[in-house]
């Protein structure tokens, strides 16, 4: 594995490697690892993680299971375990089957020429 950086390459845009004695993995809606270049939800445990959420014993029990804390966010790790943030999975959009992601929705419409701000949000429909 080459750990030389392009200074413009893919990894830009990626909130890089995990830190020394922290385990980062990327898991489906059972908690199982997916493969990588799958999205799912960014877990993370280590010495660092936090003991729990301060006198909400329930949230933390949630946050926390399986020894893993569970980000909320969804993201993919690439080949070389650079890990990437797509969107928060409470953001995501679901249509006709297809997980949508504001936050990548929102990426495309800014470029488009005219578009100075972009907002993104799902409204529930019957269909």
């Amino acid at each position: 594995m080459d750990l030389a950086i392009e200074p413009l390459g893919p990894q830009l845009k990626s909130c890089g490697r995990p830190a020394l004695l922290v385990d980062v993995r990327i898991a489906d809606e059972n908690d199982n690892e997916g493969p990588r270049g799958t999205i799912g939800e960014g877990q993370v445990r280590g010495p660092n993680i936090m003991l729990g959420y301060w006198n909400q014993p329930e949230v933390t029990e949630v946050a926390l299971r399986g020894g893993w804390y569970h980000s909320g966010d969804g993201g993919m790790m690439d080949a070389d375990g650079y890990l990437y943030i797509v969107d928060r999975l409470k953001d995501m959009i679901i249509s006709g089957g297809e997980n949508i992601y504001s936050a990548e929705v929102g990426s495309v419409i800014s470029t488009f020429d005219g578009v100075a701000e972009v907002a993104v949000i799902g409204i529930p429909d019957e269909t």
